[in-house]
């Protein structure tokens, strides 16, 4: 019951919910949550100050909606209310954000993608989470890459980045 229309705002992330019934949609600071029965847009998410880049189902609780901005901030989202759970400060400029059940990829502006365990995103505290960030190595760098997607095959993580020249598809460990 959705349809595509004309507009002058562009949607950078979209995503459905695990059971079809919303559409979550990223419009500059904001996400639009749209009925898809009506395809009416019944809520408007608005704790961003900067682009909203990457949404995501929080891969440990599908009734969560993770949102992630340039500016480097998380935030988790009930999707039953609507109510904002938690914001996550990463300090530093986003790029592109992935994750699965057991871990979360971070692009950084700079060009360092760093692995998190997915359990950051329950309630862990910014000053444990600034020492985690400080304490962990890039598990690689590409300095022109603005896209990371994740796929997992026979248990195995994989890593697919553009850095404008190349694929680069990186395995972890």
């Amino acid at each position: 019951k959705i349809s595509l229309v004309s507009g002058n705002t562009l949607a950078t992330s979209i995503l459905w919910s695990h059971d079809d019934t919303l559409l979550f949609s990223s419009n500059g600071s904001h996400i639009l949550v749209y009925d898809t029965d009506s395809g009416t847009v019944i809520q408007r998410l608005t704790q961003h100050v900067d682009d909203v880049i990457a949404l995501t189902v929080n891969p440990s609780n599908c009734q969560q909606l993770l949102s992630t901005s340039r500016d480097g901030v998380t935030h988790v989202w009930d999707i039953n209310d609507f109510s904002h759970l938690l914001s996550i400060n990463f300090i530093r400029r986003i790029s592109a954000f992935t994750s699965n059940k057991n871990s979360t990829y971070i692009l950084f502006g700079n060009g360092d993608v760093k692995k998190f365990p997915t359990k950051i995103f329950s309630n862990t505290g910014q000053e444990k989470l600034d020492k985690y960030l400080n304490s962990k190595s890039p598990i690689f760098s590409s300095k022109n890459s603005q896209t990371l997607s994740l796929y997992t095959h026979q248990g195995q993580d994989h890593l697919i980045t553009y850095d404008k020249k190349n694929l680069v598809i990186f395995t972890t460990d």
